[in-house]
């Protein structure tokens, strides 16, 4: 009896070691499926960040540039070259043009702080050439910039346009792939080097091709553009406005109703002075030596907004108390009297 006792009480060790050794078992399974799992949602939710750091750095590149371009006290509506030395600014290359059309973002010319993508790079930049910001007057009249569309295209991955008439494009370059290097070679803020091929992936800097495409191991350039229109909706409110004038600033409409309590008779001509009674007149009467724009007036006529811009008086006409002004058909001003009402579109 003790022989057989003593075997049962061996069976019985056995078998709860066993199911302790199955139960540890089990739970280092469990444990690495729980560790493998977290990591998984780690990256995600690291991904994840990046990416909404990504987007929220783009648009405030966005934003920014348009706001620069329409705020130029000399020639708004154009774009700053890009940066092509890491210095935060643009970089000219003589009177009519950029060093480069693609480079680094210019940040620190936009007032901004050095932004940069998901990944701590900063961001990278292209302008159509017809929008460069140091384009003169004389060269717009050829080109004027009411009617001048970007050259930048935007294709996806197939090839696909997306996009034309691009005006500029804002990237992100992502993380660093395989065959790039992105290791410094100046002490500049945004370090890294110039090397445009070792942050972005499948462009076209001769003709300004550029892809928006979802993410592979060979692509992860991100980007944002910006359309004419995006510049010029907001800037013809403020021109509309240049046009008007007000008591302050010694030019325009209302400055010329303050001090000859009346409004000019519109020109029959572009650039004309005022005709009275004239049949058919529809123009500011830009060249009345009472009439002046001392600040942007040379520069609405070269590029093409007087054109643009519709004026005359209403039905009250010749008593020189009310007007009409429209804008490329779409904003209005009307003036009774010393007030001008305007509704911008």
């Amino acid at each position: 009896m003790t022989f057989v006792f003593e075997e049962a009480r061996k069976s019985n060790l056995q078998q709860r070691q066993s199911g302790a050794t199955l139960i540890l078992l089990l739970f280092i399974i469990a444990l690495a499926a729980t560790t493998y799992s977290l990591k998984i949602f780690d990256a995600s939710d690291l991904k994840a960040e990046r990416d909404k750091k990504t987007g929220f750095a783009l648009a405030e590149a966005k934003a920014s540039l348009i706001g620069w371009s329409i705020g130029q006290a000399s020639k708004p509506g154009s774009l700053p070259c890009a940066d092509t030395i890491n210095g935060g600014s643009g970089v000219t290359g003589g009177t009519n043009a950029c060093a480069s059309y693609l480079g680094r973002l210019p940040w620190k010319q936009l007032g901004l702080q050095d932004i940069r993508d998901g990944n701590g790079e900063c961001l990278w930049y292209a302008v159509s050439p017809d929008f460069r910001n140091n384009m003169t007057d004389a060269t717009r009249v050829t080109k004027p910039l009411v009617t001048t569309s970007g050259a930048i295209t935007i294709k996806d991955n197939f090839g696909t346009i997306l996009a034309t008439n691009v005006v500029a494009v804002v990237m992100a370059p992502g993380a660093t792939l395989a065959g790039q290097d992105s290791s410094d070679s100046s002490a500049t803020t945004c370090g890294g080097n110039l090397t445009v091929s070792n942050y972005l992936e499948n462009y076209d800097a001769t003709n300004l091709v550029f892809i928006s495409s979802p993410s592979t191991s060979t692509f992860n350039d991100r980007l944002i553009y910006i359309t004419k229109d995006e510049i010029y909706v907001p800037l013809r409110k403020r021109i509309i406005k240049e046009m008007v004038g007000n008591i302050a600033v010694t030019s325009g409409l209302l400055r010329y109703y303050q001090t000859y309590s009346s409004y000019p008779c519109a020109s029959n001509t572009l650039n004309g002075s005022q005709n009275c009674g004239v049949a058919g007149a529809k123009f500011i009467p830009y060249s009345d030596p009472n009439l002046q724009y001392a600040q942007l007036g040379t520069w609405m006529l070269n590029n093409g907004w007087f054109s643009g811009a519709s004026y005359g008086f209403d039905s009250a006409f010749p008593t020189k108390f009310n007007l009409g002004l429209v804008m490329s058909g779409t904003s209005t001003c009307n003036g009774v009297a010393g007030v001008i009402t305007c509704v911008l579109q």
